[in-house]
């Protein structure tokens, strides 16, 4: 599953010690990503459970890199 992939990769980004430019890279794929498949967790938020407390992890993760929260409503 891509989402989960993607909020994996985002909590690996705030934990690691990559360089400023690599995790900068790294994080605005994900956020790409994110952008791309917002469309369809729109649609099945209410469906997965987990869903709603993964998507507050990744857009804190986004937002303590200065950039701003994606909205899923």
């Amino acid at each position: 599953m891509k989402l989960c992939e993607i909020s994996a990769n985002l909590k690996l980004i705030k934990e690691s010690e990559l360089s400023k430019n690599k995790r900068r890279k790294l994080l605005k794929q994900n956020i790409h990503w994110l952008n791309v498949l917002k469309g369809n967790i729109r649609d099945n938020q209410d469906k997965l459970l987990g869903l709603p407390k993964l998507l507050d992890g990744a857009n804190e993760t986004i937002t303590h890199f200065g950039h701003r929260p994606i909205k899923f409503e």
